[in-house]
């Protein structure tokens, strides 16, 4: 079976992900790595990814270094994916 990896973009989400988590959890959803993609550093989803990786090493956050906005998050998002 092929590794499943899950790219969310994300922009100063906050501690919203942590919903998205959960019911990814609930839902018994299968996946090898939970990749959120963030464009700049001050990104305020940064400690709640930091957060859940403290449980979870399947979560990675990765900064997007193709330009920002959603569409190049989602290709940096491919362009690392194994």
């Amino acid at each position: 079976m092929h590794p499943v990896q899950l790219i969310v973009p994300v922009y100063n989400e906050g501690d919203g992900i942590l919903t998205l988590y959960r019911e990814l959890k609930e839902c018994h959803v299968p996946y090898d790595s939970l990749k959120f993609i963030y464009d700049f550093d001050e990104d305020s989803t940064l400690p709640a990814i930091q957060k859940l990786r403290a449980e979870d090493p399947r979560i990675v956050g990765e900064k997007n270094e193709f330009g920002r906005g959603v569409i190049y998050a989602i290709r940096w998002g491919f362009s690392r994916a194994s």
